[in-house]
C-alpha cells in the first residue's frame, strides 16, 4: 500500500527549505556585497572561450590519470574489465560526490554499482575503491604541505598552516601502516583493532556482528591480495602523484589567467582543499569552496574578487565532468529500464 506523507510533514519541510533558501541567499547578497566591483568585473573579463575550454582540458586530464590509479589497482586484484568502464564508473563517481554533501560517501556506492558485475566480489572491489581513494589523498598531501609552508611563510600567519597540514603525513603513515599490515598475514593489528571495537556489539547482536565481521574480512582479503604487488601499488601512486601535480599546474594557469601566477601562490590557493574539505556542507560545496579561495587570496594580499574569479573557471571544468557523470548514468538506467521491458513485450507479441 502506497504511504501518503502526512501535510504536516510537507508544510515543515516546505518551511524549511524555505528559510534554508533564504539564509544561504542572505549569506549569499553579504557575500557579494564584500567585493570591489571594479576589480571583480575587470577579473571576469579575462575569462574567455580559451580559458574554459583549457579548464574542461585539465579536468579531462585529471580523470584520465584518477582512472589509470584506478585501473592499475583494479589490474592487480583480478577485476579490471576495461579502460572505459573504469572512466565512465569513476566520473560518475565524481559526478555523484560532487551533488551531495558529503565526502565520497556517494560517490563510492555509485562506482561500485556502475561498475560491478553479476558474480564479482564486493569485498574485493571495495577494497580497491578504499586504495585508490587512500592513494588519491596521499598523492595530495605533499602539495598541501608545501603550499601550507607558502601560506605561512608569505603572511602574518606564521607556523600556524604548517602545524595544521603536520597531521596530514602523522594519518598518512597511520592509514599506510594498517594497509601494509593487511598484506602480511591474518591476525594483524588491523584486524585485531577492528574486531576489538566489534565486540560490544558482538555482545548484544552476535548476528549483526557476524555480518559486519564478515564483510571486514573480506575487505581485508581483498587488500591482502592487492599490496602483494609493490610495484603496481607503486604505480598506482605514481598516478596520484601526478594527477596532484596536474591539479596544481592547473591551479598555476587559472592564476596566470588572472594575472597572478606564481609557484608559492598556486600552491598556497591549492592547500585550500584542507579547509573545504571540512566545509563541505552543500552540494559542490557551494560557499565552501568560494569562501576558502577568497580568504586565501586575501591572506596572501590579492584582491578578493580575483578568488570568486578562480572559482567560477575551476568549477567550469568541473561542471563538465559531473555532466558526464549524469549523462552515463541516465544512459546506464534507460538501458536497464529497457532490457527490464524486453521480456515483457516479447511475450506480449506470441
Amino acid at each position: 500500500m502506497e504511504r501518503i506523507p502526512c501535510p504536516g510533514v510537507r508544510a515543515r519541510a516546505a518551511r524549511r527549505a524555505a528559510v534554508e533558501l533564504l539564509l544561504l541567499g542572505t549569506a549569499a547578497f553579504l557575500f557579494l556585497r564584500s567585493f570591489d566591483a571594479g576589480d571583480l568585473a575587470r577579473a571576469a573579463l579575462r575569462i574567455t572561450p580559451g580559458v574554459l575550454a583549457a579548464a574542461v582540458g585539465f579536468q579531462a586530464v585529471l580523470l584520465g590519470l584518477c582512472t589509470l590509479c584506478w585501473a592499475l589497482i583494479l589490474r592487480q586484484s583480478g577485476l579490471y574489465r576495461g579502460a572505459w568502464s573504469c572512466f565512465w564508473a569513476r566520473t560518475a563517481g565524481f559526478a555523484a560526490t560532487y551533488l551531495t554533501p558529503s565526502v565520497s560517501f556517494a560517490g563510492v556506492p555509485t562506482r561500485e554499482l556502475l561498475y560491478r558485475e553479476d558474480g564479482m566480489d564486493r569485498g574485493k572491489l571495495y577494497a580497491t575503491i578504499a586504495l585508490d581513494t587512500f592513494l588519491e589523498v596521499a598523492g595530495k598531501v605533499p602539495c598541501i604541505v608545501a603550499g601550507a609552508f607558502c601560506l605561512g611563510c608569505g603572511n602574518r600567519m606564521g607556523a600556524a598552516p604548517v602545524v595544521a597540514a603536520a597531521a596530514l603525513p602523522v594519518l598518512l603513515a597511520g592509514g599506510a601502516f594498517l594497509l601494509s599490515c593487511s598484506g602480511r598475514r591474518k591476525g594483524e593489528p588491523s584486524g585485531l583493532i577492528l574486531e576489538t571495537v566489534l565486540r560490544p556489539l558482538a555482545a548484544l547482536r552476535p548476528g549483526a556482528a557476524a555480518a559486519v565481521l564478515s564483510g571486514i574480512r573480506a575487505f581485508r582479503e581483498g587488500i591482502r591480495g592487492i599490496v602483494k604487488d609493490r610495484r603496481a601499488v607503486a604505480a598506482a601512486a605514481a598516478a596520484a602523484f601526478a594527477a596532484s601535480a596536474v591539479e596544481v599546474a592547473q591551479t598555476w594557469f587559472l592564476l596566470s589567467v588572472l594575472g597572478l601566477g606564481s609557484l608559492p601562490r598556486s600552491l598556497a590557493v591549492y592547500a585550500s582543499i584542507l579547509v573545504q574539505a571540512c566545509t563541505g556542507l552543500l552540494p559542490g560545496n557551494l560557499g565552501g569552496m568560494e569562501g576558502a579561495h577568497v580568504a586565501v587570496f586575501s591572506l596572501l594580499g590579492l584582491a578578493p574578487g580575483s578568488g570568486l574569479v578562480y572559482t567560477a573557471m575551476l568549477r567550469s571544468g568541473q561542471a563538465v565532468a559531473v555532466l558526464c557523470g549524469l549523462l552515463y548514468m541516465a544512459c546506464r538506467r534507460l538501458a536497464k529500464a529497457r532490457s527490464s521491458r524486453m521480456p515483457v513485450a516479447s511475450g506480449a507479441r506470441l
